[in-house]
């Protein structure tokens, strides 16, 4: 009698991450970045038509550091020269310093910030090319840009631009789960005010369960972000709801209670802290506004892992509650516009917070020097 094959990985959560330390290959990346540009609605992203303005904000930013620096740094010189009751000119050095201080700081920022975005633009491949290898290597199959279909989730309710990034499916089962950035648009194509970009997992049950929302305590709201209401909340015994608030209807508590057993509950307080869990129709999602970004290994590696351990718990229950009057119409497509770029990226965080510290720290140093000199 033959054995059984082992369960696939991303049923398990044990990931082959061996994609993300192998070295670059140029001419895959090429071929990769080639392949999927012709799958972007509206044309290729990273040279879309705002391309001129981060131009724009690159080469004002340098120019203008140029520029205001030796007028920054001269202005620390004459206040270190200072004797106190004396300093170059008739006017207070501590708004001249302050104001170019800041202005510098301005100006810096924005050629950091618009050096990484046209170098994140051009790498883009790259990226794609990692993933892509780390999908093969799983038995995953992966997409960069994609219409969100065969889900549930209400977060998409009342709009009508969404659309999944950096999207993965089992090549086996590809309706069984997906782990994507799920965006939401905001009110203009061009620019992503009001656009929101959670980190998403959804899983298919075998059967439909009612409407259950687990929200986490970690954030604040005072809205619920999955349309429910106060009088839909009730509280778990022990220290569960110091964690998360749960809501269901009064006639479905008992089906919730059976989902929140005690080992979902503790997997929702270690493993999946900090997101939300709901239940709509056959499909479980668990989402996040901050664990969005799946091109680090650590994310993805979250994302898996709660996916295998909550969803064994999830499916037991749904065969045994699930019931067809809670099915739920899975979305048909979304409304995309071309996928957007990614936002401030940490390198550019980071030289911000740098330039800054280099910035203000010295000023405040030569203005306390100053300050008692003059007493």
């Amino acid at each position: 009698m033959s054995e059984p094959l082992p369960a696939p990985n991303w049923r398990t959560g044990t990931l082959d991450f061996s994609a993300f330390s192998v070295p670059n290959q140029p001419v895959e990346d090429q071929e990769v970045q080639a392949s999927f540009w012709p799958t972007i609605p509206r044309g290729k992203p990273a040279w879309n038509s705002l391309i001129w303005l981060q131009w724009i904000i690159v080469i004002t930013g340098y120019l203008s550091s140029l520029i205001f620096l030796p007028v920054w740094l001269s202005s620390l010189i004459g206040l270190a020269t200072a004797s106190g009751r004396s300093y170059p000119g008739s006017v207070s050095p501590t708004p001249i310093l302050i104001i170019f201080g800041v202005m510098l700081w301005v100006f810096i920022g924005a050629a950091i910030w618009g050096t990484f975005r046209l170098r994140e633009a051009r790498n883009r491949g790259y990226l794609w090319w990692r993933l892509l290898r780390f999908a093969t290597a799983n038995g995953l199959t992966y997409r960069p840009w994609a219409e969100v279909t065969d889900s549930t989730t209400s977060l998409v309710r009342g709009n009508e631009r969404f659309w999944f990034e950096d999207g993965f499916r089992p090549t086996d089962a590809p309706e069984d789960l997906t782990i994507a950035t799920l965006v939401i648009g905001g009110d203009f194509d061009e620019f992503n005010a009001g656009e929101r970009r959670w980190g998403f997992v959804e899983l298919r049950l075998d059967r439909s369960l009612p409407h259950i929302v687990v929200e986490t305590t970690a954030r604040g709201r005072a809205v619920s972000d999955y349309g429910m209401s106060a009088s839909q909340a009730f509280e778990l015994e022990g220290d569960f709801p110091h964690y998360a608030r749960v809501y269901a209807d009064e006639e479905n508590r008992a089906t919730a209670l059976e989902l929140l057993t005690p080992d979902v509950m503790a997997a929702i307080v270690d493993e999946i802290a900090g997101f939300d869990l709901e239940v709509r129709g056959d499909r479980l999602s668990m989402t996040s506004p901050t664990m969005n970004d799946l091109a680090y290994p650590a994310t993805l590696a979250r994302l898996f892992r709660m996916a295998a351990v909550i969803g064994e718990e999830a499916r037991a229950v749904s065969m045994q509650r699930g019931d067809a009057r809670y099915s739920v119409e899975a979305l048909a497509v979304g409304t995309p516009p071309r996928m957007r770029q990614r936002r401030i990226p940490r390198g550019a965080i980071r030289g911000f917070i740098v330039s800054g510290v280099a910035i203000v720290v010295p000023t405040i140093v030569l203005l306390i020097l100053y300050g008692l000199r003059a007493s």
